[in-house]
């Protein structure tokens, strides 16, 4: 298995899915980033959370023009690493 770093997927640009599945703690959960565009033509990151099977829920993040959006992102996909979630797909 080859070990992904947070580095490395932050540079997605499209989505990168996230699951974290543990039977002995009845946690099945998944995480979604995806970049979108906004109705005022920006682009924004679509954060999608909740329990595998549903819906789950979301929140939109922007950015300003001049924010350093690699560090954010890289900080939001460690914190998912840390706590037990596994990358299954980015694109």
């Amino acid at each position: 298995m080859v070990e992904i770093t947070a580095e490395q997927v932050a540079q997605f640009e499209h989505y990168v899915r996230f699951v974290s599945y543990d039977p002995a703690q009845n946690r099945q959960r998944f995480y979604l980033l995806s970049w979108q565009r906004s109705l005022d033509d920006e682009t924004v990151l679509m954060c999608t959370w909740g329990r595998l099977g549903t819906l789950g829920r979301s929140r939109i993040i922007h950015f300003p023009e001049h924010s350093p959006v690699a560090t954010s992102l890289e900080r939001l996909i460690k914190r998912r690493l840390r706590r037990g979630y596994h990358v299954i797909e980015w694109y």
